[in-house]
C-alpha cells in the first residue's frame, strides 16, 4: 500500500494537526494533475481511475469511480487525456475518444456521473495538432490550448 501523510493547517491556531494516513492500494498513485476544488470537496484522480475525495466539513476521504470505462476489444482503448475539471461548479470529468471528440461528464447532486456533452474537436486538430482541454464556456464551447495556442 502507498501511505499518504495528511496535517490540515489551522489558521486560528496557527499550528498543524494530523489527520489518518490515507492508505491507496498497491500499484495506485494520485496522478499529476491540479487539485479540483468542487462541491466542498477536494479531487485528485488516481492511477486506477478513481476519484479520491477529502470532504472539508467532515475532514474524510472518500473514493468513487470516473464514469463507466469505455473499452473497446481492438485496442483496450480506456480513458484518454482524461482529467477531472469544475463544469458549473460541480465536479465533472472530461476525457478525449481516439474518434476525434471530447466528452463531458458531471456529476450531479445525487453523487451520479451524468453525461453531458460530447463535442467533436476534429476542425481544432486541422490547425493544432494535438490539442488539449483548458475549460469550458459552456456544455457546447471549449477551449482548447496547442503549443502555442488558446482556441474555443
Amino acid at each position: 500500500y502507498y501511505n499518504y501523510h495528511c496535517e490540515i493547517f489551522d489558521s486560528d491556531l496557527w499550528a498543524w494537526r494530523k489527520l489518518n494516513d490515507v492508505l491507496l492500494p498497491p500499484r495506485v498513485i494520485f496522478i499529476n494533475q491540479p487539485t479540483i476544488v468542487a462541491c466542498g470537496a477536494i479531487h485528485w484522480l488516481t492511477s486506477n481511475d478513481q476519484v479520491f475525495a477529502f470532504d472539508i466539513n467532515s475532514e474524510t476521504y472518500s473514493t468513487f469511480p470516473l464514469p463507466e470505462p469505455i473499452i473497446t476489444e481492438e485496442d483496450e482503448f480506456h480513458y484518454r487525456d482524461k482529467q477531472l475539471t469544475v463544469y458549473k461548479g460541480r465536479l465533472a470529468f472530461i476525457y478525449r475518444e481516439p474518434d476525434g471528440y471530447l466528452v463531458l461528464w458531471e456529476m450531479n447532486t445525487n453523487r451520479v456521473w451524468q453525461k453531458i456533452n460530447t463535442l467533436n474537436i476534429e476542425p481544432v486538430e486541422e490547425k493544432e495538432p494535438y490539442p488539449s482541454y483548458a475549460a469550458f464556456y459552456n456544455a457546447d464551447i471549449a477551449v482548447m490550448k496547442g503549443f502555442r495556442n488558446k482556441m474555443f
